[in-house]
């Protein structure tokens, strides 16, 4: 299966993002979800509301990967300084290790270039993520160096279950 179309999201996708990126991030017990955090962390991943601020805030988008009419994945790219961030990149569970994540973020990294005029993505990982860092790093995303304590980056939001959990920050020109 691929994607056929992309757009960007407005307010009226905000429910069917929620329940996507949740369904990815922390999917329901018995159903396998290449991108499943909820063994580092507690909770939902996105609220409608973190969601809307998104989609209102300037330079910030969420891109959104259509088969047919229906929405299959999302990524969010918002430009910070002389870069983009990538984040909340998320295929439907099951249709994800079929190449939807892969169009999902040249999609992202195109979108950068053009819109945002910048000439690199940065992504910010959990460390422990060796599988999705390895995904990443085969995309020409290198290693920065840099760590970011996950309290640092989530503040009161987001609960670790494992103590001193951390991000990596990884990089590509495009």
């Amino acid at each position: 299966m691929n994607i056929t179309s992309f757009r960007t999201a407005n307010l009226n996708d905000v429910a069917a993002l929620v329940q996507l990126v949740n369904s990815a991030y922390h999917p329901e017990p018995g159903i396998g979800s290449w991108t499943d955090e909820s063994r580092f962390v507690l909770g939902t991943r996105t609220s409608e509301q973190a969601l809307g601020k998104l989609l209102e805030e300037d330079d910030s988008v969420v891109l959104l990967g259509l088969h047919e009419d229906a929405i299959v994945a999302c990524v969010h790219v918002e430009k910070s300084n002389n870069h983009a961030h990538i984040g909340m990149l998320a295929v439907k569970p099951v249709l994800q290790c079929a190449g939807l994540g892969k169009q999902m973020l040249a999609q992202a990294e195109a979108y950068a270039g053009s819109y945002f005029n910048v000439e690199k993505c940065v992504l910010i990982v959990i460390e422990l993520r060796d599988e999705l860092i390895a995904f990443y790093l085969r995309r020409g995303y290198h290693k920065t160096g840099r760590l970011i304590d996950y309290a640092e980056l989530c503040g009161d939001t987001c609960d670790a279950k494992i103590d001193g959990l951390q991000f990596t920050v990884l990089e590509k020109l495009i």
